[in-house]
């Protein structure tokens, strides 16, 4: 159980992390504002941790109810043939790959 959340943990920050890293120095790129950020930091302290040794679902339940009413928006994705893909993180708006 508290593993699972602390996987949770881990991939939240990690994602948080990644996108504060130089510019070009990272294997990957990741697209990520300051809005989205400070979200994926509040909820972190808000909906996961207080809640370490809670059950798994109902951690993923309270982390995704963080999100119900965050607007569609279309063609989020970075990358193709051409062009090197990129993480977009961005919880002003998601797609349905998000």
């Amino acid at each position: 159980m508290i593993m699972k959340v602390n996987a949770w943990i881990i991939l939240l920050m990690s994602a948080h992390l990644t996108a504060c890293a130089v510019p070009g120095t990272e294997k990957y790129q990741t697209s990520m504002d300051s809005v989205t950020a400070e979200k994926i930091s509040r909820i972190i302290q808000s909906d996961v941790i207080p809640y370490k040794g809670e059950n798994h679902g109902e951690v993923i339940s309270r982390v995704s109810s963080a999100f119900l009413g965050t607007p569609y928006q279309a063609d989020t994705l970075i990358g193709g043939p051409g062009t090197p893909e990129v993480l977009v993180a961005n919880f002003n708006g998601v797609d349905c790959f998000t």
